[in-house]
Order: C-alpha cells, then sequence, then structure tokens
C-alpha cells in the first residue's frame, strides 16, 4: 500500500470531520465516533473482508440520516451509495435487497456505502411476539452476515428473469397492438426498422444491469449497443455455463443501519413536553447503551437476527439546551444573511429576547430541531416581511429587531428613529397565557406541585431537576422531575411519599373533599412502585414472585392475592401518614413554594435551594444528571469492621 495515498485518506478524514462538526450542532462525539469507526475501512478498503456495519440510534431529528449523507459528500462517494428506506413491504416491484443492489451504483467486490433507514419499520416479529413470515427484504440477513449472496439465492433467478423478459417484448413486438387507436403506437414493422438503425439499443440501466449480471469488464456504452439476440445469447451463455454461478460479493460495503427505537428511550413517549427542561431529557437519554439497544430489537427482530447487526451501536442522546441555543443563532443568523442578500442590503439583527421567544416556543426536546426551524420560519413570514418593506420604502438600511413579552409584540427599531410594532403570540406562550388567567386552577397546583417538590427536597435533600406549575401539555397542567434512581426499599418508599405529596398538600390546603382528579397518576404510580417490591423484587414478606395484573408477560402463579394485597395497601397508608406529618411540620416552606410557583410558574432548583435553607431544611443542588442511591459502600465498611 502507498504510504502517502494511506496519509492523504487519514487526512481527508480527519477533514471530513472537521466539516461534519461545522455543519451539525450538539453531536460532536457521535461524529469522532463515526469517523473512527470507519477509518479502517476508508483508508485501507483492501483489507477488509467483512461489510462494515455501524447502527445509528437516537429520537427524531437529532441528525442521523442527515449526517450520513454529508458523510457521503465529505468522502466524495456520492456514485457508490445507495439509501433504503426500510419497511417489512416494499414499495415497488424489487422485494429483496439483491435486486436493490443490482440496480444501484454499488459495485460488487468494491467499497461503498449503504444507508438502511428508519430501520424501525422493519420487522420480523409482530406486537405479540409472533414471528412474521411474509415479509419482503429477507436477504437482507444474508448481506448483513458476510455480504454475500449465494448465486442460487439471486444471479441465476436474476439471469432467468432479464431472459425472460427479452423474450416477452420481443414476443410483444410480432403483434400490433391498438386497441385505443393511439396515434403514438408505433406499428411493429416500422418499430423494428427503427431498432436496426439506431446505434445505442438498450437503456442505460438496462445495460448495467447486464453488465452485473454477467459479470463482463467492459464498457457500458458497448453495452447499449447490442440488440436483443446478442444480449440473449450471452445470457444464455451463462445460465448454461455451471462454472458461472459464483458469488455475488458486497463484503467491502459500509453499512450503516438507523432509526428511532422508542423502546430504548422512554423519554420518546413525551412528544408533547415542550416544557421539559432539554437538559434534564439530555442526560436521561444519555444513559440508554447498548444492552436498551438489543432488548427494543428484541421487540421487532429474532436473536439470530439481531446477532447480524453487530456490536457496533453509535447511540444519540437528546440535544441539550446549549444545542438548541446554538441552532437557533445559527439559523437566524442565515436568515439575516438571506434578508441582507435579497432585499438591496438591508441589515437586521436580532435581540436576544427574539431568541428566547424562539426557544420557548419551538423547542420540544424529544422532537430534535424539526419544531424548532418550523417556528422559526413561522415568525419570519409573519413578522419580517413587512418591517423590510417599510425599511424599503424609506431606504434605511439599518433595523434591530426585538420582542416585548408583555406587549405581546416585535418591535423594529429603524437607524432613523422610526418604530414599527407587529403583534405576535407564540403558539406555547398563548396556551400558556390561557391557563394562567385561570387563577383558582393555577392556585390549584402550585399547591400540588409544592407538596411533591417540599418532600422530595426532606427525604433526600436536594431540590428536583424541574419543578413547573403551569405547562402547555394536553393531560398534565404541571410537573416534578425528578433524579435517576439505583432501587432498593428504602428508596422506593421514600419515593411513594413524594408521589403523595400532591394530593397531601391540597388535602391539608383545600379539604379532603376538594382534592383534585389530578393525583390519579400520582397515585397510581406509587401503587405500582410499592407492589413491584412486594410482589416481584421480595423487598416485603411475600417470597413468592407474583404476577402483576399487568405484566403479562409474566408467567402466572395460581397465588392467592389477598396477602400480598394487605401488605401493599398498608405499606402504602404508612407512606401517606409519615408524608403528611413531614407536611404539616413544614408549612411554612409549603406555604412559599406553592406561593413562589403561582406567581412564576417554576422555581429553578438554585432558587429552591435558597427558599429551603431559609426554613432551616437541608438542601443542595446535586446536577440532574447524579443517579440517587443509597450509601452501599458505606454499610459495606461498616460491617466489615
Amino acid at each position: 500500500m502507498d504510504k502517502i495515498n494511506l496519509n492523504q485518506k487519514k487526512q481527508k478524514l480527519e477533514q471530513a470531520k472537521i466539516n461534519l462538526k461545522n455543519y451539525f450542532v450538539g453531536i460532536d462525539n457521535i461524529i469522532d465516533e463515526v469517523i473512527d469507526r470507519i477509518s479502517a475501512w476508508y483508508i485501507m478498503p483492501n483489507l477488509i473482508t467483512r461489510p462494515l456495519i455501524v447502527n445509528l440510534w437516537g429520537l427524531t431529528g437529532v441528525g442521523k440520516t442527515d449526517l450520513i449523507r454529508r458523510l457521503v459528500k465529505e468522502l466524495e462517494f456520492a456514485d457508490r451509495f445507495m439509501e433504503m428506506q426500510m419497511s417489512s413491504k416494499a414499495q415497488g416491484y424489487e422485494k429483496n435487497v439483491y435486486t436493490k443492489l443490482m440496480y444501484s451504483d454499488l459495485e460488487p467486490g468494491q467499497a461503498g456505502i449503504l444507508l438502511l433507514d428508519e430501520i424501525q419499520r422493519f420487522r420480523t416479529v409482530d406486537e405479540k411476539d409472533g414471528e412474521i413470515r411474509d415479509y419482503d427484504f429477507q436477504d437482507i440477513w444474508m448481506l448483513l452476515s458476510d455480504g454475500k449472496f449465494a448465486a442460487s439465492d439471486g444471479a441465476k433467478e436474476a439471469l432467468m428473469e432479464f431472459m425472460c423478459e427479452i423474450l416477452y417484448k420481443q414476443e410483444a413486438q410480432k403483434f400490433e397492438v391498438d386497441d385505443d387507436d393511439d396515434e403514438d403506437i408505433i406499428p411493429a414493422a416500422k418499430r423494428k426498422q427503427i431498432d436496426e438503425n439506431r446505434k445505442f439499443k438498450r437503456y442505460y440501466y438496462e445495460a448495467r444491469k447486464i453488465k452485473r449480471l454477467l459479470k463482463l469488464d467492459i464498457d457500458i456504452k458497448e453495452i447499449m449497443m447490442w440488440d436483443d439476440t446478442k444480449v440473449l445469447s450471452k445470457l444464455e451463455e451463462a445460465f448454461n455455463d455451471p462454472t458461472f454461478y459464483t458469488e455475488i460479493d458486497y463484503s467491502k460495503l459500509l453499512i450503516f443501519i438507523s432509526g428511532n427505537l422508542d423502546e430504548a428511550y422512554k423519554e420518546s413517549q413525551h412528544v408533547s413536553d415542550s416544557d421539559r427542561d432539554a437538559d434534564d431529557v439530555y442526560n436521561k437519554t444519555k444513559r440508554v447503551n447498548i444492552i436498551n439497544i438489543k432488548n427494543a430489537l428484541l421487540k421487532r427482530f429474532k436473536p439470530e437476527q439481531i446477532a447480524r447487526f453487530g456490536n457496533t451501536h453509535i447511540i444519540y442522546p437528546s440535544l441539550n439546551r446549549n444545542a438548541f441555543e446554538i441552532l437557533i443563532d445559527k439559523r437566524v443568523s442565515v436568515l439575516e444573511g438571506l434578508v441582507k442578500k435579497h432585499s438591496q442590503g438591508i441589515e437586521i439583527k436580532f435581540s436576544k429576547e427574539i431568541k428566547t421567544l424562539l426557544y420557548n416556543n419551538g423547542v420540544f426536546p424529544t422532537q430534535g430541531v424539526r419544531p424548532l426551524y418550523s417556528t422559526i420560519d413561522d415568525f419570519f413570514n409573519k413578522c419580517i416581511p413587512n418591517v423590510i418593506i417599510k425599511a424599503l420604502e424609506n431606504n434605511i438600511k439599518d433595523v434591530n429587531m426585538d420582542y416585548s413579552p408583555n406587549e405581546e409584540r416585535v418591535i423594529a427599531k429603524y437607524s432613523n428613529g422610526d418604530i414599527y410594532y407587529v403583534p405576535y403570540v407564540g403558539a406555547l406562550d398563548e396556551i400558556k397565557k390561557e391557563r394562567r388567567l385561570q387563577k383558582d386552577q393555577v392556585c390549584d397546583i402550585a399547591v400540588h406541585e409544592a407538596g411533591h417538590a417540599v418532600l422530595y427536597a426532606l427525604l433526600f435533600k436536594t431540590p428536583p431537576t424541574q419543578i413547573i406549575a403551569n405547562t402547555t401539555h394536553a393531560y398534565s397542567s404541571g410537573y416534578v422531575s425528578v433524579h435517576e434512581f439505583h432501587r432498593n426499599h428504602t428508596l422506593t418508599l421514600d419515593l411513594c411519599k413524594v408521589y403523595y405529596g400532591g394530593y397531601l398538600a391540597e388535602e391539608l390546603v383545600f379539604g379532603k373533599n376538594n382534592i383534585s382528579n389530578g393525583t390519579s397518576e400520582d397515585i397510581s404510580q406509587a401503587t405500582a412502585h410499592i407492589a413491584n417490591a412486594v410482589r416481584l423484587y421480595g423487598q416485603g414478606n411475600t417470597v413468592t414472585r407474583i404476577q402483576n395484573p399487568d405484566q403479562v408477560a409474566e408467567i402466572t402463579y395460581n397465588f392467592d392475592y389477598k396477602s400480598s394485597d394487605l401488605e401493599i395497601e398498608e405499606l402504602l397508608l404508612n407512606q401517606k401518614e409519615i408524608a403528611k406529618k413531614l407536611l404539616i411540620k413544614n408549612k411554612n416552606f409549603l406555604v412559599e413554594v406553592a406561593n413562589y410557583l403561582m406567581e412564576n410558574y417554576e422555581i429553578k432548583p438554585e432558587k429552591f435551594c435558597i427558599i429551603a435553607n431559609k426554613h432551616n431544611v437541608q438542601c443542595e443542588c446535586i446536577g440532574i444528571d447524579k443517579t440517587i442511591t443509597f450509601e452501599y459502600l458505606k454499610s459495606f465498611e461498616e460491617f466489615c469492621k
């Protein structure tokens, strides 16, 4: 191998990494990992004897597909790239991967890039764990195994298919079909004369297919000059040659498999949670690992098929707040440039308040960049045209854009001192505004969420990661988000006290008969945690593992539920009583938190700690990426003494 050539390839790969990082936001680590994994394939492809399979998993809109397309462009592989949108049923007549490859620009025996996108739409196991047998692209497992198709699985069938197509066409041309009196139909005799006189007798795609099928090392233009007789002769010769049928080798492919595996990402279900802290979601999705991925794949594929995906799984977290803010800056900068280019050099600048407006109304942490870009475009479409027209009419070149949330309008400040107002309210801000007008409801939500937050601080000595009392969620007007837990019985019991916090705070403040229906999910969660502790984890007096009603996959035991039901009920009542006493004892703390939420609708962890310490409650921010656990090491050391 040429040392100079290897160094050039290495430098090109490094430059590709730099360019990709300049284009994408928030996925630098992903880009590093992708480049590292493909280095040997790109720099020394002759050493590759099996396809290199790289899996990309993540929530929607984080840059999986676009990353591969950009990488293909950077490496100048556009003429050796194929993208397949995966599905259990093919959209066209090509029902297998071999046929797709045959019509693609990917040559057998040569390096190329194949993207199998949206793999979650392709499955061999149904929702009830039953095997699906009539799915298309069944030869994908052969490709993923060693990159080679046996002759009997592709080449011979393809030769026969092509021969039959030509024979059928020749037979059809013997008869003039004119049922519809179509003037465009050429009579058979005239068509034959035209075919004999023209230089090129085959379409490009046909010639390419012939070259592939017959493994010819000649120019495609030459094959385009072959008539049907010559093609049939070549096909029949290959078909009848017992030594011709060898395996079709695509072992030098770089195969990217990309998809959204919702089963691996618990946060994927929170599609409407625009109020969720992006950093909180980022830290939780960052914990997804290869085991989560393989378990999620098991919902769609058989174990032996999952093995063919290999172990190179690159897992995207969601985008964090900083990434979204950079995306806003970059997108706004692009639009500023477009305005200047297409409006006679008008320079328009946007304030921090406008970027905050775009963030608050465009960011759904689990849905990636698409909702944000849609919000930015909507803002520009509604607010900018009239501002530019006024600037053009007055020959003004500089405009500063600002936003007043209280006045609900965009403020255009022109360099000549003029001011122009554009009424504008973000879609999500409008929802929050409507809810804020319902004072009694806001009070109820604030008290409820304060109950959760206060108990969490009292029991775990740290504030929740997020406390919201006015959301845009369709089914929840507020929520408290907490840290990850390494569970044991003690922590489970304390968490159940927190679940009852909202219910108990409402009871203490409004009375038993005025507790809202919003406590339903809290009670369900508390019950589920205690029931699992008793029936599944052996953390109660019941030592037999018992199936819970909603766990259909578990083995059902013929067991009397009554004894465990009584134990669960007793544990729940005990946690509820302890939690109630804690709230009564810390009434002033509860009241101040509720008041703050009524006025501000959200409490940041730092502010919560200040309020807690004011009421002599030990509370320290530990970071949203931390996991709360029992002090096992300390207990072990004490035991050893």
